[in-house]
């Protein structure tokens, strides 16, 4: 048995943006998507922010920007199968 992963990159948000927007947000938000090679099972891992949209970060630019300069903040992981 072999396990792969590869990562995938979706919009944040239901549906798909054109233009300006469509650039910048492609691929935005990533997950991880495990597969074994006997069978069809998937194991699909999506990182995000803990609270989800209730997280400081959405609301508080200043701990944004601390974040953009690479300080961290708490998240989850939310597995399921595909």
């Amino acid at each position: 048995d072999t396990l792969s992963c590869r990562i995938r990159g979706f919009y944040p948000f239901a549906g798909r943006p054109t233009g300006f927007w469509g650039w910048l947000l492609k691929e935005v938000h990533q997950a991880v998507m495990v597969s074994t090679s006997i069978g069809t099972d998937r194991a699909f891992m999506d990182f995000m922010t803990e609270g989800s949209d209730a997280a400081e970060v959405w609301w508080n630019e200043a701990l944004q920007w601390r974040v953009l300069l690479g300080e961290s903040i708490p998240g989850e992981v939310r597995m399921r199968n595909s």
